[in-house]
């Protein structure tokens, strides 16, 4: 079978409670293990190519006004308010 263009298979153990599952990646055995029904089988190894495809990049997220921080004295930010000038 192929779920995300993955390729895994599903078959039946020695014992009526025993299926089989793998995940192939490039004709490899990526991952495998056992399951007591067909179903829990196919779930298992579906949740197994999603946990592999699933994105490990770190959201980055813009900095708030207050967070930045003005070292330089030419990057200061103006005076507001009742500032003269001198």
């Amino acid at each position: 079978m192929e779920y995300r263009g993955k390729t895994f298979t599903i078959v039946q153990g020695i014992g009526p409670d025993s299926w089989k599952w793998a995940v192939y990646s490039d004709e490899k055995i990526v991952k495998s293990g056992e399951a007591k029904t067909r179903a829990s089988a196919q779930t298992r190894a579906i949740w197994t190519i999603d946990q592999a495809l699933a994105s490990k990049k770190v959201k980055l997220t813009p900095p708030r006004d207050d967070d930045v921080f003005f070292d330089k004295p030419q990057c200061r930010r103006p005076s507001v308010g009742n500032a003269s000038p001198k």
